[in-house]
Formats: C-alpha cells, structure tokens, sequence
C-alpha cells in the first residue's frame, strides 16, 4: 500500500510538472506573437508626437523620424552623430523628432534629460542636446555632473539662474514622463529605438540604412 501511495504523489508530481511547463510554453508563446504584432505596426504621427515634441525640420515633411533615446546611452551617442549626418543631407526634406527615453540602469539620464529641457526652455534645446551628446564620456562618469551641465548652460549663453532653478525644482520631469509612457505604449525595449513614418527601424547601424529607407519614402 506505501508503494503505492508513493507512486500516486510521484505521478502527481510529474503530471504537475508537465502541466506547469505546458503552461508556460504556451504563455511564451502568446508574449511572442504578441510582440511578433506589435514589432510589425505602423503607429500614426499622433501616437509618436505630441504636438510639444521637439523637432526639427518642417512639420508637413513627407518623411517623419522619431527617436526615442537616453542622453547616458553609449549606443545613442553613436546615433547622434550618424542622425547629424542625415540631416545635413536631407534638411527639411525631414522632420526629426527626439523624445526621452532615460534606462533605470543609466543613473544620471533622467538629470540630463532634465538639463536640456531647461535650456529649451529659454530656446536653446538642440544646442544643449548635442552638448550633452559631444561630452557624454566626460558628465556620464561624474557622480553629480550638476557643475557641468551648469557650465554647458554657460557655454551656450543660458540664463543660469534660471537654467539651475529649472534642473533643481525638476520643472520639466512631467514632459519626460510623458515621453517615457509614449515608449512603454510602443514597446521601448532599448536606445536609441527609430521609427520613419510610423515604422521602426529594425538596422540603424549604418547611414546607408537611414538613407535607404527615408528614399523608398519620398
């Protein structure tokens, strides 16, 4: 009779197993065509831009880019350079939007984002964007670069006092967060992330890439 009590509770035990691991299968496998869907949407101008994203070129360009990106990100600051780039060959051909994406794993994203709002707030965002690019690997190791974004401020002929009020009080944390729940709708997993008119963009290591896809555009 033990033995076979014993081999009842053994079979449930499997039986439980088998259960749990089919289970889990088929959970992974709804996850995956679910993001399978999601990775293959066109999402519209609306559900990428909020009508104060920052952008350049003109609003009513055929070929729309958004970037979605964290000023600490090592892989963005590469992107900086390479989106530079397109838009000097494309100028206002193209609208570029940049919205915030700041990783919890990079500490100091979130006070950098912060700081170049603050310059836009007195009209000089782009210029402290790439500011913060450009000298990534000097405030991005700083444990408070407070005194250099204070001295980028400078550099570009901010209000300071007005640019440390803004960084201090934390004025525009609610923009950053909106742009944050923008990404979580669209399945952010990691920066910079590129849409071109709605789709994003699997490969954007190389310009070729860039400039292949905004011409199927145009």
């Amino acid at each position: 009779m033990k033995f076979s009590s014993d081999a009842k509770i053994f079979s449930g035990i499997i039986l439980a197993t088998v259960i749990i691991v089919i289970g889990g299968a088929i959970a992974l496998s709804k996850q995956q065509s679910q993001l399978s869907v999601s990775e293959d949407k066109v999402y519209s101008e609306s559900e990428l831009v909020a009508p104060d994203s920052w952008s350049l070129g003109k609003k009513d360009a055929r070929v729309w880019i958004v970037e979605f990106s964290d000023f600490q990100c090592p892989a963005c600051a590469n992107a900086h350079s390479m989106i530079k780039q397109v838009l000097e060959q494309y100028g206002e051909k193209i609208r570029f939007i940049y919205r915030n994406y700041p990783l919890p794993s990079h500490k100091l994203s979130k006070k950098a984002a912060l700081a170049a709002e603050a310059a836009g707030e007195q009209g000089k965002y782009w210029e402290y964007h790439d500011k913060l690019f450009e000298n990534q690997s000097v405030w991005s190791n700083e444990s408070d670069p407070t005194k250099t974004f204070i001295l980028y401020a400078k550099e570009i002929g901010l209000d300071l006092n007005k640019f440390s009020n803004s960084l201090e009080n934390k004025k525009f944390q609610g923009r950053i967060e909106t742009d944050v729940a923008v990404g979580n709708t669209v399945n952010i997993i990691q920066t910079p992330t590129f849409f071109i008119n709605g789709m994003r963009l699997s490969d954007w290591t190389s310009f070729d890439q860039f400039k292949t896809e905004i011409e199927k555009r145009m």
